[in-house]
């Protein structure tokens, strides 16, 4: 568990310096992350700190994903989980999408 917490937090941290090339990207990528920790029981209290040591206390993607992850089922199966984690990954880089095309 303390290498899955240790992962997760370094995924957070280079998914937001790789931010900088490609926005959408980067939002899907930590999507991808925050789901995975929450399919595979990493806690919602351990993700929030990791969030907030890597994008301070006011970051409000972060938190925002992280609430909506845990408003989702927790699967059992190996399928189940990888077909939430695929879907939360498209739903927030087309959210993205949409938003950068607007500006």
């Amino acid at each position: 568990m303390k290498k899955l917490f240790l992962i997760i937090g370094l995924l957070v941290t280079s998914t937001f310096v790789q931010a900088e090339d490609d926005t959408c990207s980067g939002v899907s990528e930590f999507a991808k992350a925050v789901m995975s920790a929450r399919q595979y029981g990493v806690s919602a209290i351990k993700l929030v700190k990791v969030a907030e040591e890597a994008f301070g206390k006011d970051d409000a993607l972060a938190i925002e994903m992280i609430d909506a992850a845990f408003s989702e089922p927790r699967y059992n199966t190996e399928d189940f989980k990888q077909e939430a984690i695929e879907e939360f990954t498209s739903m927030y880089f087309l959210e993205c999408y949409k938003i950068m095309r607007e500006d």
